[in-house]
């Protein structure tokens, strides 16, 4: 299983395309009558489209599709893998499964204020990802405390979700290469920047110069 913390960053660009949400966005019709949404996107035009009731959306940008796309969009409940975050909104699985973009696409989610905790500050919601069930991201989001949604970009399609982080005062985090140059995660507490210092224990685990542990200080 893989658990990928990055920092929420907001850019510009994509605080544009959520002020725009809404104004251009192509309605996806039920597909069959059923919980799921579906509407064709040709490759070279990429498209916004989003459910009727407008709580998801995917811009798709010109030519990121290898070829014209039904793309898909159905409430899914959380996998196991997500069930242990606190998900403050519907879980979409989007679709088709696995496609990939040549540059990225942005899915925003609507997530439901009454879930969060009281005072919770926009930097701990993100949003999650996973991938065939397994293997979990969370993803540098942009939050939108007005409309309240979250979007993302993604080079592929798979399951997203809302969620907020409860421990600490956001989801920013660090890699660090360990043993073989697997990557090791050491989630951080804060937003604000600060310098940490980390080692890898003989036992495999991330420490700080703060560990009483350390034998001699971080190497």
């Amino acid at each position: 299983m893989k658990r990928s913390f990055r920092q929420i960053s907001m850019p510009v660009s994509m605080s544009l395309l959520v002020l725009a949400l809404g104004a251009g966005c192509a309605l996806l019709p039920k597909e069959g009558g059923s919980s799921s949404y579906s509407q064709r996107v040709p490759a070279s035009d990429g498209a916004m489209v989003c459910t009727v009731d407008q709580e998801a959306h995917v811009f798709v940008p010109p030519g990121a599709l290898a070829a014209d796309t039904t793309i898909t969009i159905t409430p899914a409940d959380p996998p196991a893998v997500a069930r242990t975050y606190t998900l403050i909104g519907q879980g979409y699985e989007f679709g088709p499964s696995g496609t990939q973009f040549k540059s990225p696409a942005t899915v925003t989610l609507h997530y439901d204020p009454a879930k969060l905790p009281a005072g919770t500050p926009p930097g701990r919601i993100g949003m999650l990802a996973v991938t065939d069930g397994k293997d979990l991201e969370v993803l540098p989001a942009t939050v939108d405390v007005i409309a309240h949604s979250v979007s993302a970009t993604t080079k592929h399609f798979t399951w997203f979700a809302p969620f907020v982080s409860t421990t600490g005062s956001g989801v920013a985090s660090v890699q660090v290469g360990g043993p073989g140059g697997t990557p090791l995660f050491a989630t951080a507490t804060t937003t604000t920047p600060a310098r940490v210092t980390l080692w890898l224990g003989p036992d495999g685990l991330i420490r700080t110069d703060q560990d009483p542990y350390a034998p001699t200080g971080p190497t």
